[in-house]
């Protein structure tokens, strides 16, 4: 009888153990800066049942189909040439104006013992965007100067130690400066701000098992995860000269005074990484109708308790910011006829590709100017990610 009791606990205890959920915390130092490459779902409306929450869940995305075209690299800079002086890393992103009209910015976040958040942006260098599309004025533009964006208050992305049942919002405001010129409406690089105020409710509603697929092997991972669900709530107001836009100027652009946009997403997060291993961006409230889906690729296969150091890329550029359309990559110890490159946008969408001749790069006439990545790979091994500046 005593050694049924016996076997009977070890079971239980072993059956608790496997299911029991994680906890996350801090990721090590070496998870700060570097690059990190993600893979693009191209069938995701297949796996809507994926966002489903709960407790001890098996989430099954090992089926997926990933675009084989593209590759996406997103890559995180040391913050000490931006404005937040005490940020832990920099990372670019475009903000959407109107319509197609987008403007880049590096968006400042620290990482402490208690949290991940980020302070502020930067635009780094002035843009001008055309609108004639928009006026049929060839004359007529937006312009962002170079300015610091800060935030009245940090935006948190995560709280550590973050578990099941964590949640916490957010709430700031912060103002873009840009200039306007519209001949029709007597505006000639007329000062204009939008004034944002942001909402952020993070939840951790689910945790289990997710499997997912390397893109590079088709091999399939069993990876325990937090499931998170992430409301965003924008709420933005237009000004030009210190008043209010007039609606009718707002109208063209597809914009109205104290607009309210919502985006919802689910993230997949595991131990010792900043990026989630999975993201989700849904169409409804209740977070269902998937609209995107990324699988993040780097280190699927190492276990949660395997941390590797991010490599320095293995190259340089010169120069860079490029003021024409050639520059020059040099690559120490490596065959150059074997080396592919590809340039990304900081939305992570291809711009263009080949194989070095000569340690030269010819960019496209077509490719304008702003901050893009440069990425090198040799068999289909990356050699590292490099900041590309283009100020043709």
């Amino acid at each position: 009888m005593k050694l049924k009791i016996y076997l009977t606990v070890i079971v239980l205890a072993a059956t608790i153990t496997a299911s029991a959920q994680i906890t996350i915390t801090t990721p090590p130092s070496s998870r700060y800066i570097g690059v990190d490459t993600v893979a693009k779902v191209t069938d995701f409306t297949k796996f809507n049942s994926v966002t489903k929450s709960g407790a001890d869940v098996t989430w099954d995305l090992s089926n997926v189909t990933y675009d084989q075209v593209y590759r996406y690299t997103y890559e995180r800079e040391n913050a000490s040439s931006y404005s937040f002086s005490n940020a832990t890393y920099a990372k670019g992103i475009f903000y959407p104006f109107a319509g197609s009209l987008k403007y880049e910015v590096f968006q400042s976040t620290t990482v402490g013992n208690d949290s991940r958040e980020s302070l502020g942006e930067d635009v780094d260098v002035t843009q001008i965007l055309s609108i004639a599309a928009l006026t049929g004025n060839s004359n007529d533009e937006l312009v962002f100067p170079k300015q610091k964006i800060a935030y009245s208050s940090a935006e948190v992305h995560t709280k550590y130690p973050l578990t099941y049942g964590s949640s916490w919002t957010t709430e700031n405001y912060r103002t873009t400066q840009f200039n306007l010129t519209v001949t029709a409406y007597g505006l000639n690089n007329t000062p204009g701000a939008r004034k944002t105020y942001r909402t952020v409710t993070d939840s951790v509603v689910g945790w289990g098992t997710i499997k997912v697929k390397d893109w590079r092997s088709d091999e399939i991972h069993d990876v325990e995860v937090l499931q998170m669900y992430e409301h965003r709530v924008s709420k933005d107001s237009f000004f030009l000269g210190g008043s209010e836009a007039p609606p009718q100027l707002l109208a063209a652009f597809g914009l109205t005074q104290g607009q309210e946009s919502h985006a919802y997403f689910v993230y997949f997060v595991r131990p010792n990484e900043i990026l989630p291993l999975a993201e989700i961006e849904c169409t409804n409230a209740d977070f269902t109708g998937n609209e995107s889906m990324f699988v993040h690729q780097d280190r699927i296969d190492a276990g949660s308790s395997n941390v590797s150091p991010v490599s320095a890329p293995s190259f340089t550029t010169y120069p860079n910011p490029i003021t024409d359309n050639t520059f020059s990559v040099y690559t120490p110890n490596q065959n150059l006829s074997d080396v592919e490159y590809v340039i990304h946008d900081l939305l992570g969408k291809e711009i263009q590709r080949g194989n070095l001749k000569n340690n030269k790069v010819q960019i496209a006439d077509d490719v304008s100017n702003g901050t893009y990545t440069l990425s090198l790979f040799s068999n289909e091994t990356m050699l590292g990610t490099k900041k590309l500046l283009i100020r043709k």
